[in-house]
């Protein structure tokens, strides 16, 4: 048994790579994976050869109970990633780097966009050698501003 990093994985295409070892990457298949794949997640599996080479196989996260979920406020978004403002070990502010994918979806089933100011939580993970922050979950919105609720009445006018 071999444990690694999901390095990142094409849903349209259902594959993706694993980094594991001294820096190597292995193929995987989404069909290889119990559960939900997401970049930066620590998995355990086995190694198969193939015709093409060596591929990961019987994929699962790795099971570690020293995960800790985080609180923090989403501080910058851009299209597809951004940034949550959290408090650290040591009491300082930090910021930690989450990309879309990792939005985990909501009760209802949708996977709604957060905006600056949403309280999130998260669990911490790596991806390309740096903190990420994986599995985040909103858990309320920002309170609108005078300026936007007398805006949002205008447009109703």
């Amino acid at each position: 048994m071999e444990h690694g990093i999901i390095k990142f994985f094409l849903r349209d295409r259902h594959f993706g790579f694993i980094t594991y070892g001294e820096k190597k990457d292995v193929f995987f298949h989404g069909g290889d994976f119990e559960g939900e794949v997401t970049p930066g997640v620590r998995v355990t599996f086995d190694i198969a050869h193939s015709e093409r080479g060596l591929r990961a196989t019987n994929v699962r996260p790795a099971v570690d109970s020293a995960i800790e979920r985080r609180s923090g406020r989403v501080k910058a978004i851009n299209r597809r990633y951004g940034f949550i403002d959290f408090v650290g070990d040591a009491g300082e502010h930090r910021n930690i780097f989450f990309h879309f994918d990792g939005i985990v979806a909501a009760p209802d089933g949708a996977r709604y966009e957060p905006v600056a100011g949403c309280l999130v939580t998260f669990e911490t993970g790596e991806r390309w050698g740096q903190a990420v922050a994986l599995k985040v979950e909103i858990v309320s919105w920002p309170s609108p501003s005078v300026e936007q609720i007398f805006a949002a009445a205008g447009e109703l006018v």
